[in-house]
């Protein structure tokens, strides 16, 4: 077993001390992506995260 994974994220949300290796993609274009849900309505949870979501893009931009 070699315990190694590798992803790619977008640079969203990732505490700068999280115990990960960054190493930015560079010379590529941006890309676009988004969430689906079908309702949040009867999901609090997810309400909760969508207002988090709209609210950090609000202040990113």
């Amino acid at each position: 077993m070699s315990r190694l994974g590798i992803s790619i994220l977008p640079d969203l949300f990732l505490p700068p001390d999280m115990n990960v290796q960054r190493i930015p993609i560079r010379g590529i274009k941006d890309v676009s992506f988004g969430i689906y849900y079908k309702s949040v309505q009867g999901n609090p949870s997810l309400r909760d995260f969508m207002s988090l979501m709209k609210e950090c893009k609000i202040k990113r931009t």
